[in-house]
């Protein structure tokens, strides 16, 4: 009979909290209807983007956003392909495909939220592992690294 799985290596097991087709919501929705985009930059950062390429072509959207510029495939892949970015984006055929089957959309707000949070929890987890990393060192008092923990650092 085989022992059960010790929880802290399932928990270890699980991918990090994202949501890849919100991520491509927002952007195909910024596409679609360019106003959005100043929701998206007020409400989020590239940061808050888990997949690598939705966080490039969200930084590319927003670098067109600043200059004043229409927000569309095109534009977006010449903006990654200055950048030396298209191709680790997905290239053109991947732009043109954010807008499939999306809705149209007046407000980004529920679909940031939804990304932010994951966002935030990735930080919590961040957090956490260096918490039982230096828990587990053993290099500091126990005291102290609580101390650090509630002081923020």
């Amino acid at each position: 009979m085989a022992t059960p799985e010790p929880i802290r290596d399932h928990i270890l097991e699980r991918p990090l909290p994202s949501s890849p087709e919100t991520e491509r919501a927002i952007l195909g929705a910024i596409i679609l209807d360019n106003t959005l985009i100043a929701q998206a930059v007020e409400l989020l950062k590239p940061t808050d983007f888990y997949v690598p390429s939705h966080r490039r072509i969200f930084v590319a959207m927003t670098a067109l956003f600043e200059k004043g510029s229409e927000i569309n495939p095109i534009l977006v892949a010449e903006e990654l392909r200055r950048e030396n970015a298209l191709d680790s984006s997905g290239g053109v055929l991947f732009l043109t495909n954010l807008t499939y089957g999306l809705p149209h959309v007046t407000s980004i707000a529920q679909y940031a939220k939804v990304v932010r949070g994951k966002s935030l929890l990735r930080q919590l987890v961040k957090v956490a592992n260096k918490i039982t990393a230096e828990a587990l060192e053993e290099e500091d008092e126990p005291q102290n690294i609580l101390g650090d923990l509630c002081a923020g650092g």
